[in-house]
């Protein structure tokens, strides 16, 4: 798994890829390691793809704050900003503590067009 973040940090995102499916082999159940690969993977712009793998880290540790907000970004990524801040939404819940993941619910609404409510937003 070292290697595979290694690849990440170096922007080599397909052999990260590679080598994320391939610690997945030995280790199926590893929360973090599918949030790594659904974040690698959306990287590549495989943003489908990496919404399996956040939901399968999702599926293992269903309070994982950072696969929540990784959702949303996913979703914003497809334009579907709906679906992104209902998963925004749900990361603070888990974390209200969580300032940045605001910035992500004021661009969500934005990009709606709900640019109004956002005054209301001030953290």
């Amino acid at each position: 798994m070292s290697l595979a973040v290694l690849y990440f940090i170096s922007r080599d995102y397909k052999q990260s890829v590679l080598l994320f499916n391939e610690s997945l082999k030995f280790n199926p159940e590893n929360y973090s390691l599918w949030n790594k690969l659904g974040a690698t993977l959306a990287h590549l712009g495989r943003v489908d793809e990496a919404i399996d793998a956040y939901q399968r880290a999702l599926e293992l540790k269903p309070n994982f704050v950072r696969v929540w907000a990784n959702l949303g970004m996913a979703y914003a990524f497809k334009r579907d900003y709906e679906e992104a801040l209902r998963f925004y939404l749900n990361a603070l819940v888990l974390n209200p503590d969580a300032k940045h993941i605001w910035s992500y619910v004021k661009t969500a609404c934005v990009c709606m067009g709900t640019i109004a409510a956002i005054s209301l937003w001030e953290v």
